[in-house]
């Protein structure tokens, strides 16, 4: 039943998307959270995708090969691409898969874990503006290959992200204004 649930994916795939920017897809964006709240967020189903990790994972695999020969060299924002039976499957695989391995071998709590899971919301807040900013003066200010700005971008954004978030929280006003931290 829950590898059936990609047919919902794979339908909201179909619908709401724009025309003109077509990666933003609100229907699979939909479909994808209500699976999520309604059917991802029961304990029994997350043990049942954990005991599948293997088989899920293999066929996720298999999943991005395929995925990568048939697409290769393609646009892979296009319509035919994006609403395809076939990347709606991967990706439901793929999701599954992540899942089920998390589930099983990083469902623990750690000092790490618990400042991330306080500081989710806020990293999610700032890493945009921080992404953009980057990517900005990075390709505007100076002509490096675009494999290297992909990767002082990523690098910008983890650092500079943490930095400004534990800057931010630490002054009173700013820290309710920007991220609704109320003094503890």
């Amino acid at each position: 039943m829950i590898l059936l649930l990609f047919l919902v994916l794979w339908g909201g795939a179909q619908v709401l998307n724009l025309p003109v920017l077509t990666m933003y897809r609100f229907g699979i964006y939909l479909a994808a959270f209500l699976i999520g709240y309604l059917f991802l967020s029961h304990d029994a189903i997350q043990e049942a995708i954990k005991k599948l990790r293997i088989p899920l994972l293999i066929a996720a695999v298999l999943g991005a090969v395929g995925f990568g020969y048939y697409y290769r060299g393609t646009n892979f924002t296009s319509p035919d691409c994006l609403q395809s039976f076939f990347t709606n499957l991967y990706a439901w695989l793929a999701v599954l898969a992540i899942l089920g391995c998390f589930k099983r071998y990083f469902n623990r709590e750690t000092s790490f874990t618990r400042y991330m899971t306080t500081s989710s919301f806020g990293f999610y807040i700032l890493h945009y503006p921080i992404l953009m900013g980057s990517a900005y003066l990075l390709c505007t200010y100076t002509d490096l290959p675009a494999g290297w700005n992909y990767l002082l971008i990523l690098l910008a954004q983890l650092v500079l992200t943490f930095v400004l978030y534990e800057l931010i929280k630490r002054i009173p006003i700013i820290s309710y204004l920007v991220l609704g931290m109320k003094k503890q």
